[in-house]
Parts: structure tokens; C-alpha cells; sequence
């Protein structure tokens, strides 16, 4: 493990120095205890984020402009180059990211002359559903009403009777005719959906301003998004399914633990275990640890790679290998979970969340065998 390691960090070092400093990789820890194995693998990261030795460098203008010059190219293509849309998505999506989304979705071809009379028809096949599947008689309605009135109440966007009503009809549909039907959870990953559909600007938008007839297009458009993101984040963890979320616990604590046994130990000697926190880091793709324009580019991410379901479970260790020295500080079950329940990730920039999913891939080639 300890060669494949090694191999990554010097390939990663010459092909894509800017995106991964080269303290972030993977290294031999040094123990001064001879009791230690010397294979053990420790993350650095910790050394860059907890101590300040890492700023994160904002990209500049002229970096960004040329991001969404190469995107607007992309996508003005008549036949989207998908392999070259996921590899500008991985990098950030600053400009129409609704389309991005779509494409990488499968909600829309990559023929761009086809979009129109494919929207018409995601429409048409949603207006189906709806016809056979009255969502007035949704067994679980009155858990989804629940739910989305506690799904980011703290934006009065939210609270308006329109969304509240595409949101409710989406889930309670997905509920009637999805695998597994309606989870909680769930209504937090179509409410970022549908706020990436309609634009929604959270520096200035305070109301729904959509024309009705596009917001029937959108919301056929979300039914079918959350369809693509459910059917295989939920379908990929079986959650529903008993033991499901111990599997996914235990595969994650042994991850932390060989990046970094000492948390790892830290956690068994407080009686700390991931599924007094991790539940919602798990369920809602960390939606809630984040500020939302950071869940945004964090969802760039995943919807960029083919596997992201698998990815979700390394960042979610990725995240906690961030916090690891400040975690390590703390000496009361108290003290930890108040801090695992409340990331202090106010202050991070794009650039960190970039950085995570960096880091959360090379975990996930390491412990690829």
C-alpha cells in the first residue's frame, strides 16, 4: 500500500502540482514509538488546515474567465464533448451550471440541437406519471411536508407556496414510483436541485420569479434529476436496508483509521462513533456541513465523476481527516460532538472543497485493492 502511495505521489506531483500541493499527499508517518507499524499511512492535511502552514489561493480573474470561456465553448459545441465537460465540471462550474448538471445527469443528451425536443418530452413523460400517480394519495405526504418545512427554513424562498408545492409533488412522486420510495433526506438534495434549475441566487434572490410555464419545465426536469441522483446514491448505499449504515460506518472508520490511527483511537477511548454524526454527513451528501455555494461546487465534483456515490463515502473521510488535530485537542465526548455537529467550515473558500475531493481521491486509489 504504502509503493502504491508513494507512486501516486509522484505522478500527482508532476501532472497536477497547482490542484494538489505536494504536502497533501500521502507520506510515511514518523512514530517515536517502536511499537507503531512504520506502513502506517498518515494524511497531511492536517498539517496544512489546522495549522495554517496551507492558505487556499483564490483563483484569479483571469482564471476564471478562462474557466468559463472553456466551459461556454464546451457546451456551444453542437455535440457536448462529455469526457471534457466532467474534466471542466471536476474544476469548478462557473457559469450555467443548470445545463452542466442536466448533461452529466443524463437528463439531456449531449446533442445540444435536441435539448428543446428533449425537454418537451422529460415533460410529457413527467405529466404521465403524475396522471397515473395521484400524489394526493402519497403515503408518506405528510413526512415529506415535514421534512421540507425544516429543509433550509432559514430562506424565506423556501417558504413559498410554489416551491413548496414542485418540491412536494416531486418527492411524493419519486415516493410512488421510485426504488425504495421516499427517505428523509432526501428533500434537502431536490431542494439544491431545484435551486440550480430556477438560478436562485442566494446574495439577492428572495422570491420565485420563474415564468409558470418554465417552471413546469423545471420541475419535470427536477423529477428526473432526483430520479438519477436517488436511484444511485440510495441504491449504491441500500439505505433502507438493515445494516446498511453500519457497512458504510465501518468501511469509513477503517479508512480513517489507516490514514490516521491516532483519531481513530482518539474516537474508541471517548466512546465516539460515526453514527452519532455521520448520518446526515451520509444521507444529505453533506449538504449541511457546508455553506451552500461550497455544497454547490462540492456537487460539481461528484456529478463530474461516474462513480460519485462511491466517491461521497472518501470525502466524508476526507473530512474528518481534515479536522483531525483540532479533533485531537478535544478530550471529552462532550467537546467532540459538539464540534462533529458543527464543522467549522464557515470560513472555507472553493479552493478547500476542491481540495477535499482531491484528497478524497487519492484516498479512494489507495484503498482501491
Amino acid at each position: 500500500m504504502l509503493q502504491k502511495a508513494r507512486e501516486l505521489f509522484a505522478l500527482r506531483k508532476q501532472t497536477s502540482e497547482k490542484v494538489i500541493p505536494q504536502n497533501v499527499l500521502y507520506s510515511e508517518r514518523k512514530e517515536q514509538s517502536s511499537n507503531r507499524d512504520p506502513r502506517t499511512l498518515k494524511l497531511n492535511v492536517n498539517l496544512i488546515f489546522n495549522k495554517g502552514e496551507y492558505k487556499s489561493i483564490p483563483d484569479t480573474p483571469q482564471e476564471l474567465a478562462k474557466r468559463r470561456d472553456d466551459l461556454l465553448a464546451v457546451l456551444a459545441s453542437p455535440t457536448v464533448d462529455m469526457k471534457r465537460l466532467r474534466e471542466l465540471s471536476w474544476k469548478g462550474v462557473e457559469t450555467r451550471r443548470d445545463a452542466v448538471w442536466k448533461m452529466l445527469l443524463g437528463v439531456v443528451s449531449n446533442n445540444v440541437a435536441e435539448h428543446g425536443a428533449e425537454r418537451l418530452r422529460v415533460r410529457r413523460d413527467y405529466e404521465g406519471l403524475l396522471e397515473h400517480n395521484n400524489v394526493e394519495l402519497c403515503p408518506r405526504k405528510n413526512l415529506v411536508g415535514i421534512d421540507l418545512r425544516r429543509t433550509y427554513n432559514e430562506i424565506e424562498w423556501f417558504s413559498e407556496p410554489a416551491v413548496v408545492a414542485v418540491l412536494t409533488r416531486v418527492l411524493c412522486l419519486w415516493d410512488m414510483t421510485g426504488v425504495g420510495g421516499y427517505l428523509q433526506g432526501m428533500s434537502d438534495l431536490a431542494a439544491i436541485m431545484f435551486m440550480v434549475l430556477v438560478g436562485y441566487d442566494e446574495h439577492q434572490q428572495t422570491k420565485l420569479e420563474t415564468p409558470k410555464e418554465e417552471l413546469a419545465l423545471l420541475e419535470a426536469e427536477l423529477y428526473f434529476m432526483c430520479s438519477s441522483v436517488f436511484s444511485r446514491f440510495f441504491g449504491y448505499y441500500s439505505i433502507g436496508e438493515k445494516g446498511a449504515l453500519e457497512r458504510i460506518l465501518r468501511d469509513i472508520l477503517r479508512i480513517v483509521k489507516t490514514a490516521d490511527h491516532c483519531l481513530g483511537q482518539h474516537f474508541e477511548h471517548h466512546s465516539v462513533e460515526l453514527v452519532q454524526f455521520a448520518f446526515r454527513w451520509i444521507y444529505v451528501m453533506l449538504s449541511r456541513e457546508l455553506p451552500l455555494r461550497l455544497v454547490f461546487r462540492l456537487w460539481d465534483c461528484y456529478f463530474s465523476t461516474e462513480d460519485f456515490n462511491r466517491l461521497h463515502s472518501f470525502v466524508v473521510a476526507s473530512l474528518l481527516l481534515r479536522f483531525s488535530l483540532q479533533l485531537l485537542k478535544l478530550h471529552t465526548f462532550g467537546e467532540l460532538m459538539k464540534m462533529l455537529q458543527a464543522l467549522p467550515t464557515g470560513g472555507w473558500s472553493k479552493k478547500d472543497v476542491e481540495m477535499l475531493a482531491q484528497e478524497a481521491t487519492v484516498l479512494m486509489n489507495i484503498f482501491a485493492e
